[in-house]
């Protein structure tokens, strides 16, 4: 059996509520089961038990049984940058992949990159890489080293396109055909459904029965009327290159303005993330110009006047404790915002976070808390990517709330997104990124 969990039980501290009350599953070769559940439910801290990394890694007090075959199962989590462990992709792909190639010279960096759909970028940096395309490099390196006969991933198509996911059903299918068991945890697996074999819903601790849905429901719209206000930021004939000189952004030339909640969206690979970094000041490296307020503004302003919420939230809350970062932000804050901070945060359900440990976050809590502390800083302009793909509808509901919010304020607000049909729902204006090189005017 490759994975047996029995009675299974998990509390961060002795005072506090158990976060998993009696779980039990059983996973036979072959078999795919997918564990659904809202943000803060336990789904992460189920996949990390069954990995060894709790209690070991965390703190916390486990009991119950969790068997599995040795060795360790491959598994992709969350965070993916604390995963990715080279330089480039082929690097990446050839360090996890080198067990099974000497049992089958056939597996290559090549084979495996192509079937992830990354064969465009095999040598391109890791960190020129966009979310998507770091969740297809993490998806390919564990298939290709897996050899435990127990796959286990955390919210494994979150930053896919429609093209990844399919990719990602093959790559599962293939697994559970070689007598793979496989584990997957998300808010929501509709587009994975068809390699999944049984389903789960874990709440308040519990893990039940659940048939696959698509948990997809239409956004709640504020009833705000669209009031778009002069350019707040404006890209002029930005081009950005790898080190191997292929385009990741062309001779972009994209306008946002005040009031409003643009939207964009286009494919993994598409330069949406490279975009948001150069307009933040985060890459200053590339061709043209980017204005604020109508006017070309310089690293250090950029820096100042834009907040990045990006796609991995721990990377920009650095201090021990949610209130922590949310004072140090408040202190970066030139004026007063505009808005009721207060406000803001029961917006977004975090209230009762404030006293929390960053480590002690689920990843949509933490996506909460860091669009909280961008706005605490009062920039001009918020860019938000790939915050929504891991919360669940509440949390889209509450970021959609909070975006309006600093909208409202006279603001500017991108939010970046893959998923088509849900950043249409919440932009009041939605532009679509082709693939380089053939960026230009966006429309």
């Amino acid at each position: 059996m490759p994975l047996e969990i029995k009675n299974l039980a998990f509390r961060y501290h002795p005072e506090s509520a158990p976060i998993l009350k009696d779980v039990s599953l059983t996973l036979k070769a072959g078999e795919c089961a997918g564990i659904a559940g809202c943000n803060g439910s336990g789904k992460s801290t189920l996949i990390a038990a069954v990995c060894g990394l709790i209690p070991g890694f965390g703190k916390g007090i486990l009991s119950g049984e969790i068997i599995t075959e040795n060795p360790p199962p491959a598994a992709v989590l969350q965070n993916l940058d604390a995963q990715i462990l080279t330089d480039t992709v082929h690097d990446e792909i050839s360090f996890f992949a080198s067990y099974t190639s000497r049992k089958n010279p056939a597996f290559t960096p090549e084979t495996v990159a192509e079937r992830a759909g990354l064969g465009y970028c095999l040598d391109r940096k890791v960190f020129l890489l966009s979310t998507g395309e770091k969740q297809r490099l993490a998806l390919a390196c564990a298939v290709a080293s897996a050899h435990s006969g127990l796959i286990v991933l955390d919210e494994p198509s979150a930053y896919l396109d429609d093209d990844g996911a399919e990719k990602l059903s093959g790559m599962l299918a293939a697994l559970k055909e070689n007598g793979h068991a496989v584990l997957i945890v998300g808010h929501e697996f509709s587009r994975l459904k068809s390699a999944v074999d049984k389903s789960y819903v874990l709440g308040n601790g519990v893990l039940s029965e659940s048939p696959v849905a698509d948990s997809h429901c239409a956004v709640a719209k504020t009833g705000r009327e669209k009031t778009a206000g002069p350019s707040v930021l404006r890209a002029n004939g930005i081009t950005f290159r790898s080190e191997s000189d292929a385009a990741l952004v062309n001779d972009l030339n994209f306008e946002i303005k005040t009031g409003l909640i643009t939207g964009l969206t286009g494919p993994n690979g598409s330069g949406k993330s490279t975009f948001a970094k150069i307009a933040a000041g985060h890459i200053t490296a590339h061709d043209g110009t980017i204005s604020v307020n109508g006017r070309e503004t310089e690293r250090g302003e950029l820096l100042e006047k834009v907040r990045l919420i990006s796609q991995n939230p721990y990377t920009s809350l650095l201090y021990k404790t949610v209130g922590e970062n949310l004072a140090r932000a408040a202190r970066e804050a030139k004026t007063r915002a505009p808005y009721d901070m207060e406000n803001l945060a029961a917006t977004l359900g975090v209230l009762r976070l404030y006293g929390r440990t960053i480590q002690s976050l689920s990843y949509g809590q933490a996506q909460r808390c860091a669009l909280l502390c961008a706005a605490a800083a009062n920039p001009d302009f918020l860019i938000i990517d790939e915050a929504v793909s891991c919360l669940d509808r509440e949390g889209v509901e509450a970021f959609h709330s909070a975006m309006d919010i600093f909208a409202r304020a006279g603001k500017g607000v991108l939010v970046i997104s893959h998923l088509n049909r849900l950043t249409a729902e919440i932009a009041d204006e939605l532009h679509a990124m082709p693939l380089c090189p053939a960026n230009g005017e966006l429309k």
